[in-house]
């Protein structure tokens, strides 16, 4: 959590210059952890062009990797791209 609220500080500048790039950098370590706050935001930023090359396929598999880890806002964005999608909750490992 502590990546994705550095990375916050650098897209908006809270007590750091604004560094989109840097806080791709940042989202992307977060959501290489699974942190769904994180997947949503850099969905935006792939969709938006925010500090990478706008990119509306990568910002559609994120969002959808994103609902399938119970983040409501991410199937809004998807329904706004004319996607349909039902989430796909991640496997529960037996014991």
């Amino acid at each position: 959590i502590a990546i994705f609220n550095l990375a916050a500080c650098y897209y908006i500048g809270i007590g750091v210059e604004v560094d989109k790039k840097k806080a791709v950098q940042l989202y992307s370590q977060a959501a290489d952890k699974g942190l769904a706050d994180a997947i949503f935001n850099l969905a935006l930023c792939y969709e938006y062009g925010d500090g990478v090359e706008k990119d509306k396929e990568k910002a559609m598999d994120m969002y959808k990797k994103a609902a399938d880890l119970g983040y409501a806002t991410a199937l809004d964005n998807l329904k706004e791209l004319g996607i349909a999608y039902t989430p796909c909750p991640p496997k529960q490992e037996q014991q």
